[in-house]
């Protein structure tokens, strides 16, 4: 059985670097990304001023079967120049996509609930879920982005331990190599 509380720390860390955007609309993905024998996906979805970024994690390293995702939602504004890009998380979501995985989320009641079940979301924005404290409604995040010429992909900030998004200080200031491709 896979070790879903490091699966859990990795999609914890590709959370950091969170998404929005202002003029492009429609869905983006990356690829399946690679990490610790496991692997994970994002999604990008931008309609009107808000967006939803879906992080999937596997249990494989192939992206083939899903155990769990976070579903991040919120509105966005995007500066005069188009690069700098400010978003407030108003919900955030985890759904076991595995019956294995809602078991083990029900043994350690992670974020507090010990009624996991598959395909359900539960909203966990402001919880502390297994160690890794879940930021609250209403949180701010100032990140960049840059669209392709062409508009087939976007890019967002890379994030540091000093540039993590947390204040317009602390605004990333160089892109991160993760490109999401419109789907």
């Amino acid at each position: 059985m896979p070790n879903y509380k490091s699966s859990f720390a990795l999609a914890m860390s590709l959370m950091a670097s969170s998404p929005v955007i202002a003029e492009v609309r429609g869905l983006y993905g990356s690829d399946c990304m690679q990490a610790q024998g496991l692997s994970a996906k994002k999604d990008l979805f931008f309609q009107n001023q808000s967006m939803e970024n879906v992080q999937t994690v596997y249990a494989d390293e192939t992206c083939a079967m899903p155990v769990y995702d976070f579903s991040f939602v919120g509105n966005f504004s995007l500066d005069e120049n188009g690069r700098s890009l400010d978003y407030l998380y108003s919900s955030i979501k985890l759904r076991a996509l595995d019956a294995r995985v809602a078991e083990a989320f029900n043994q350690v009641a992670l974020c507090g609930y010990s009624d996991w079940t598959v395909n359900s979301s539960r909203e966990v924005a402001g919880k502390d879920c297994g160690g890794q404290k879940i930021p609250e409604p209403g949180t701010a995040v100032y990140d960049l982005v840059h669209e392709s010429e062409d508009q087939a992909s976007i890019q967002l900030g890379r994030t540091s331990e000093n540039l993590d998004g947390r204040s317009t200080e602390a605004r990333p200031d160089e892109l991160d190599t993760l490109i999401y491709t419109a789907k």
